[in-house]
């Protein structure tokens, strides 16, 4: 067993390790007992360790914790046991406390059931020495029978009398709210009331007459249905033990870090203590310290780094000990030789399922959280003959409940057992009768104290006498192996090379130089050099170099979509000799999970490593990171959510002194910075925080999944966006000025007017990292521009933006060609390094993946790099004038820190106000006043406002932080609001909102988080002269006051502009401000004008405004919105509020009074905003009676209503047949009949209606939806009698369609064989007939249906030539199969060879095209964008993907699965299971599609379970029935698609 005692046992090597610190505390100790006056400490003994929580961590905090607060000295004992039976040794000694004042159990040994061994800690208590309980010590120590209320002083209640309370168990990790119940208690003095984080709320079984409770807690928990469930509990209390009357202090709160670290807890602890010694006073109590919680985490965490040692070295093969199962009531347990999985394990811990049925009574299976739905199956191996199910449950006094089921073949499941009452606690027995079964599910439903779902051993019992099967006995080190194996594979999870390994190795290997260099693309005047390369450097998600070329790495061997601990790593690469290629790596953080975005700054590298962001700190310069500190805390979220994709990315800074990090679209639901700041951020966006962590603001929103943000020297930032898989937001472009909304997803469809458009739409592609590059050495045609990687396309981009407004037109150039790049950055001496990911995808592929190349400028000679450190004030400012941005940032850095003297202070000033100074160097030193000088740096901010080639970027400066606010006058910005500068006007906006304490754009438009508009005083004036920016000449400028006004919520300057008739733009702007402010006077001003409005163009305003109104923004609770989410607007989770019934009523009264012109439009609008408009429906029925003008907005809406009016039919049947109808009409009109009850004529108008749409020039994906629709209609299906008649008619188009859904509709009867036969009987009639041949083979050609292939390519021969004609066209359309595979089949093959054979192997496109259609991957996928969306679109697969990997995503689809494409399981309430990929995620409704190419809809709330596929849905061995030729022509194919090949 491991201890650390802090004050007896710290071993020798920690010592010297931790010397300078034991000195500094033994010089502060001596100091301290040198005053006469001081009184002697009280001595605290602490105890911590065992199961299930972080006492390495946690110990540290309490003894820092309390000796900063009261005048105690701590001696903590932690053992590094983290089991359940943790025992001390100490405890076994008589006179264990002898010396100390007070303990604290922070232990967790609840299996610790020794009476002697805990009579012997009760001891030191009875004869008088206080106690601290903290936590899971209110579970320990569980002697005798607890289950049940026990009596005090009974022998069951050994420990319980020292508590004065029994708890049994706890509910899972949700907030506490705290709140005081005896607030005259001395503890409780002066400590606040508050809200937890994520904690435990232990349950109470009995409160002893002894105890005084003095907090009570009260968590909420979430319900399957109806509203959360309260749960309250004491869980702080103080008791008096014993004839001694000994004061004893618990409380049940401190399960996490940051709770243990909270200071009101910290106070809380502290006062219980010295309460507990009798010395709560002014003697001992110390002011409390100012350290954060974030702060002391974060120092207990690096000191525990230190103090722990490395875990054991295996035992060297010794044979494992095996496991003898003996039959239970004469019957075996046939578990132990089959095999088990369940839908979650508790892996961090060993958890695995296979534990459950290894017949080892000490090994457990846990579920991977709290909660209802999880699922633990065994596989019996075959089918066999069983009697029952026992459990023997992880806790033998919680009562579980489940239901069990058994399978022959694990697809159809039939009831055994259902224990969903179940209130005896501990093991549980279910015998039944005899049942034929190989598959045994359970699936848990909760339990009475909230556990999880745990148990140590699930046995399925047989026939009674059957012989009993053992388990395979382990060889020796393979237990942990076959615990892996049961998660689904028989890989080891991979381990990285050592610290010292690492360090050993070459940065370069030498024989993979050549292969590297040959790939590279560079431009003329670049010199190229591999600078590091796998093994030693390997997975690099991003790069961060320091002035000196030093280069910084984030290594995440779990890509975007692994999960698996430990492969996350920063590495620090040099090169020392100069020529070129690094010769140094050292491992700077050893271990820090999903590493991303990378930022050097002086002694310290920040890395946004989900769900946090550190500072990794390298005082000495050795190389490797020895402290850490938390920034900002849950900006994104951690594995136990999701893998690393679509998460927070990259970091760059500004001259600004602003850290922007890049946000992907899952964004975070409460990140807290180190000043307390929260935001919360639904969709991807840029946020930005100070180097300490203060300030977090949300500096823009509505991106996808940006990954970097490239920083110019001038503030404007940019950033590559990605694609949303098809769903009209390709890789964008875009420019961030601050207090924008770029619209993703709930604008860019159909609200575009209200989002900042891109500055570019580049198609598909993978965005990545970016840089600013504006280095001396850069030839001018690349120099002083943003530069972005693409990760599919395999190039890096340089763009030039030229100024235009207040933003930005941009043009695209390839700039470096390398294999999947993923970031860059430069030095200062003008050196590119780029980063790439050459050979992996998503997830771990092994060590030989990425590398680093470096390009250098030929011929040029930088300057030497000036020592910063050592270099003069004089000097340092000086350097701001240099060409190189990298060198006036550090240069601005020195002086920052160092502070500017009044010297100083006079030169830096001159700089910012010489107009013929380059700009960028002006920018750096107006910054560099107001980050080193504060508020004394506004009176020359002010001046240089003047100034109109600076003033911009001094008022942005002014206001750029709110604690500095206090005395910043804002008649500057009022004053620039008139400026002819556009981008002085965008600034002035800007720093007007800030002034007003606005720190950015908000999280969801009317749903301010974090921050008050302050001055209120001047609020309305200020508004007033705002308001006409709304219709500025520029549209970013117009779109930033939108935002701005929408926070002031200054209502009346909006409705004069509203009333005003002189300026339609101006009206039309302050509507766009009202449609974001959800306040009732808003409603009641808009409807008060609407109700006086006549004149209908200024009523289209006021109603579009109320609409909008409707709904609300819904409460954003965690959720995923997966990477298809729905884009129709304006809310992605619309919930009504207090207004809404009030604005639906208004609506639908001007719906009713309403002429058709009006109609028509509020009509239009509800289908915008997602209105179910009653009264819209019906008004436009009986319009479209008198006035057939309104019946194309009718049938548009009776296209998204669920249920059609059967008084609509013959309109739309008209509608869809009529020759005049417009396409768009028709297609709306034919989705209409299509999800309705037919009759003859309706059919028959409807075949009409297709038959003319199929030749219109509709819209291609319209057109194609509308037909999908008529094709799949049950309703058609039920018409078979008319469609029978009308095919057998021959008589044109119409009769074709009708054979088209016969055809169709025969396919969809898998299970009816006799309407299946009646259909192919009718078939084979009327192919007797050449007419009917002919529409037959063409209706085959129009259902995309291959049921009649044989007759097909016997016709191509057919003596009739139309018939023939028809047939060849068919063959070709629909890629019959008219030969064999020549060659070998690619399943008798090994992979490897099929792949190498790929590469030189040359098919042909046309070939490809019938492969695909062979193999059905139209099922799955589709080749234009303009295609109704079924899986991953194919049109640019080969720009991402190059040939090799195609032909291995084809041979291998699970080895690596594309983003949004990775298969979802879904588990109803009903039972019912369904696997598909998600092609729609709204807050109502997810549709997913199947493998048998069909599309569901799933409520969300039928969801019991949803859990991410580790397979493809595409099938393994889809390829094994044609050739390398077939393979090699498939892929040909595919790569034709992206230049437009078809």
């Amino acid at each position: 067993m491991l201890f650390r005692s802090l004050r007896f046992t710290l071993p020798p090597v920690i010592l010297t390790m931790k010397l300078k610190f034991l000195l500094a505390a033994l010089l502060a100790g001596l100091a301290f007992t040198s005053s006469a006056a001081a009184p002697k400490p009280l001595r605290v003994l602490l105890f911590a360790g065992g199961c299930c929580h972080d006492y390495a961590v946690q110990h540290l905090i309490l003894k820092e914790g309390l000796e900063a607060r009261a005048h105690v000295e701590v001696d903590a004992i932690h053992s590094f046991d983290r089991s359940t039976k943790v025992t001390f040794a100490s405890y076994e000694k008589p006179d264990w406390a002898k010396g100390y004042d007070v303990i604290v159990h922070d232990e967790c040994s609840a299996d610790v059931k020794d009476v002697a061994y805990v009579n012997n800690i009760l001891a030191a208590h009875r004869a008088g020495i206080p106690a601290v309980n903290l936590h899971c010590a209110m579970h320990s120590y569980r002697v005798g029978n607890i289950s049940q209320p026990v009596v005090p002083g009974s022998p069951d209640a050994l420990w319980f009398d020292l508590l004065g309370l029994q708890s049994t168990g706890h509910g899972p990790q949700e907030p506490i709210q705290l709140t005081t119940v005896a607030p005259a208690h001395p503890i409780m003095a002066g400590l606040p009331e508050w809200t937890t984080g994520r904690e435990e709320l232990y349950n109470n079984v009995k409160i002893f007459p002894s105890a005084t409770p003095l907090m009570r807690g009260k968590q909420f928990l979430k319900q399957k249905e109806g509203p959360d469930r309260a749960v309250e509990s004491v869980v702080t209390w103080v008791n008096e033990y014993g004839p001694s009357k000994t004061r004893v202090f618990s409380s049940t709160v401190g399960h996490n870090n940051d709770t243990v670290a909270d200071p009101r807890y910290l106070d809380l602890v502290t006062r219980g203590l010295l309460w507990s010694c009798d010395k709560l006073n002014s003697t001992y109590l110390k002011p409390a310290p100012a350290t954060t919680t974030a702060q002391q985490v974060a120092s207990a965490s690096a000191k525990a780094k230190l103090l722990t040692p490395p875990p054991p070295a295996p035992k060297a093969d010794a044979p494992a000990k095996p496991v003898v199962v003996a039959p239970i009531d004469g019957r075996p347990n046939l578990a132990v030789a089959g095999t088990a999985k369940a839908s979650s394990e508790e892996s961090g811990k060993g958890n695995f399922a296979a534990n459950a049925i290894d017949g080892d009574p000490e090994t457990r299976w846990c579920a991977a959280g709290a909660g209802s739905g999880h699922t633990f199956q065994v596989d019996l191996g075959k089918e066999q003959k069983i009697t029952g199910v026992h459990i023997n449950w992880e806790s033998k006094n919680n009562a579980y409940r489940y239901r069990l089921e058994a399978s022959a073949d694990g697809q159809a499941w039939q009831p055994l057992a259902d224990a969903s009452k179940n209130d005896q606690p501990g093991a549980t027995r279910n015998d039944f009768a005899t049942t034929s079964a190989r598959h045994v599910r359970l699936t848990y439903l909760g339990s009475s104290q909230g556990g999880w779902g745990s148990f140590w051993e699930f046995a399925v019992l047989g026939e009674k006498g059957a012989a009993q099967p053992q388990p395979a006995a382990p060889a020796a080190g393979q237990k942990a192996k076959g615990k892996q194996a049961a998660k689904g594979g028989d890989k080891e999870p991979p381990v990285l090379p050592s610290v010292a390994e690492v360090e050993k190795m070459n940065p370069v290997d030498a024989a993979k130089v050549e292969g590297i260099l040959k790939e590279v693309k560079v431009p003329a005047g670049f010199d190229v050099k591999v600078f590091a390369t796998p093994p030693a450097v390997n997975y690099p998600v991003f790069v961060a170099a320091a002035p000196d070329g030093t280069v910084y790495i984030s290594s995440d061997g779990n890509g975007s979509l692994g999960r698996l601990p430990n492969l996350g790593r920063i590495l620090r690469v040099r090169d020392t000799n100069g020529d070129g290629a690094a010769d140094e790596v050292k491992v700077f953080v050893a271990n820090v999970d999903s590493p991303r975005g990378l930022l050097w700054d002086h002694d310290r590298v920040i890395c946004l490593h989900p769900p946090h962001i550190s500072a990794f700190i390298d005082r000495d310069g050795s190389g490797h990171s020895t402290e850490e500190k938390i920034l900002i805390k849950n900006i994104a979220f951690g594995f136990k959510d999701r893998p690393a994709d679509h998460t927070s990315n990259g970091l760059e800074i500004g001259v600004d002194g602003w850290i922007y990090a890049a946000i992907g679209d899952f964004g975070f639901m409460e990140a807290e910075g180190t000043d307390g700041r929260k935001v919360q951020l639904r969709g991807g966006g840029v946020v930005r925080f100070r180097p300490d962590g203060s300030g977090l603001q949300l500096y823009s929103r509505g991106t996808r999944n940006i990954l970097e943000a490239a920083v110019s020297p001038l503030l404007d930032i940019f950033a590559r966006d990605n694609t949303n898989d098809g769903g009209g937001w390709d890789v964008r472009f875009h420019h961030h000025s601050g207090f924008t909304d770029h619209g993703y997803p709930r604008l860019f469809k159909n609200f575009a007017d209200e989002l900042i458009a891109p500055l570019a739409d580049y198609g598909g592609g993978a965005g990545c990292g970016a840089a600013w590059i504006d280095e001396p050495g850069i030839p001018a045609e690349w120099n002083n521009a943003p530069f972005t990687s693409d990760w599919g396309r395999g190039w890096i981009y340089r763009h030039r933006p030229t100024p235009k407004g207040a933003t930005f037109t941009v043009d695209q150039k390839e700039f470096i060609g390398v294999t999947r790049p993923t970031d860059l950055d430069v030095d200062a001496q003008s050196r590119i390094y780029a980063a790439s990911w050459k050979g992996a995808t998503f997830n771990w592929a092994g060590m030989d993946v990425g590398y680093l190349v470096r390009f250098a400028p030929k011929d040029f000679k930088p300057a030497p790099l000036p020592n910063f450190a050592q270099a003069s004030d004089s000097e340092l400012v000086k350097l701001l004038e240099t060409p190189s941005h990298r060198t006036r940032l550090e240069a601005q850095r020195t002086l920052i820190r160092r502070g500017l003297k009044a010297e100083t202070t006079s030169a830096v000033t001159a700089l910012a106000s010489e107009k013929t100074k380059p700009l960028a160097s002006r920018v750096a030193a107006v910054f560099a006043l107001k980050q080193a000088l504060g508020e004394k740096s506004h009176d020359a901010l002010v001046k240089l406002t003047a100034d109109a080639t600076i003033a911009p970027w001094a008022l942005r400066a002014l206001t750029d932080r709110e604690d500095q606010l206090a005395n910043v006058p804002v008649q500057p910005a009022l004053a620039a609001l008139a400026s002819a500068d556009e981008r002085t006007r965008r600034e002035a906006v800007i720093a007007l909102a800030r002034w007003h304490g606005l720190t950015g754009v908000w999280a969801d438009n009317d749903t301010p988080r974090g921050q008050q508009v302050t001055h209120t005083d001047s609020l309305v004036a200020h508004a007033t002269t705002l308001v006409p920016l709304l219709a500025d000449r520029d549209a970013v400028i117009a779109h930033t006051a939108m935002q701005v006004l929408r926070q002031f919520r200054a209502l009346d300057p909006l409705f004069a502009a509203v009333d005003r008739t002189d300026s339609p733009t101006l009206r039309d702007g302050a509507l766009a401000v009202l449609r974001g402010i959800h306040t009732t006077p808003a409603v009641d001003g808009l409807l008060a004008r609407l109700a006086k409005e006549t004149d209908f163009a200024r009523r289209q305003g006021l109603l579009t405004a109320l609409c909008r109104l409707h709904f609300k923004e819904g409460e954003w609770k965690g959720t995923s919105w997966g990477t298809r989410p729905d884009t129709r607007g304006p809310f992605f989770q619309p919930e009504e509020w207090s207004e809404s019934k009030k604005i639906s009523a208004a609506l639908n009264e001007a719906m009713t009074k309403a002429e058709a012109k009006e109609a028509v439009f509020l009509a239009g609008e509800f289908n915008r905003h997602r209105m179910e408009g009653g009264a819209s429906l019906d008004k436009l029925l009986a319009l479209a009676q008198k006035d057939t003008s309104v019946e194309p907005v009718l049938v548009q809406q009776l296209a998204r209503v669920q249920t059609v009016p059967s008084s609509a039919l013959s309109m739309l049947a008209r509608n869809a047949k009529a020759e005049t109808t417009d396409p768009a009409t028709r297609a709306a009109a034919i989705n209409a009949l299509a999800k309705t009850t037919l009759d003859a004529d309706t059919t028959r108008a409807l075949l009409t209606g297709v038959a003319a749409l199929r030749k219109s020039k509709a819209d291609d994906a319209t057109r194609d939806a509308a037909i999908e629709a008529f094709l799949n209609s049950t309703f058609v299906e039920k018409q078979l009698a008319t469609l029978t008649a009308e095919a057998a008619k021959t008589a044109g188009d119409a009769s074709l369609w009708a054979d088209a859904a016969l055809l169709r509709i025969q396919d969809r009867l898998k299970d009816k064989q006799k309407a299946k036969g009646e259909l192919s009987a009718a078939f084979d009639a009327g192919w007797g007939d050449a007419k009917r041949r002919a529409q037959l083979i063409e209706a085959s050609m129009a259902a995309n249906k291959k049921t009649l292939a044989p007759k097909i390519l016997a016709a191509v021969s057919d003596a009739d030539k139309t018939v023939a004609t028809a047939a060849k066209k068919a063959v070709d359309r629909l890629k019959l199969e008219t030969g064999p595979a020549t060659g070998p089949l690619i399943g008798t093959l090994k992979v490897d060879d099929v792949l190498a054979a790929v590469m030189t192997t040359k098919g042909t496109v046309e070939r490809g095209q019938a492969i695909y259609a062979q193999l059905g991957c139209a099922n799955c996928h589709t080749i234009s964008p303009n295609e109704p969306q079924r899986g991953p679109i194919l049109s640019q697969v080969a720009t991402i993907y190059k040939r090799r990997e195609l032909a291995e995503s084809i041979l291998l689809p699970s080895k690596s699965i594309a983003q949004g494409f990775a298969a979802n399981r879904f588990i109803l309430k009903d039972d019912t299971e369904i696997e598909g990929f998600v092609t729609l995620e709204a807050a109502d409704k997810i549709v997913a599609r199947l493998v048998t190419a069909q599309e569901v809809v799933i409520k969300p709330s039928d969801i019991v379970k949803r859990q991410k596929l580790e397979k493809s849905l595409m099938p393994e061995g889809l390829a094994a029935g044609i050739s390398v030729t077939d393979l090699a022509s498939l892929v040909d194919y595919l790569e034709s698609l992206a230049h437009g090949g078809k």
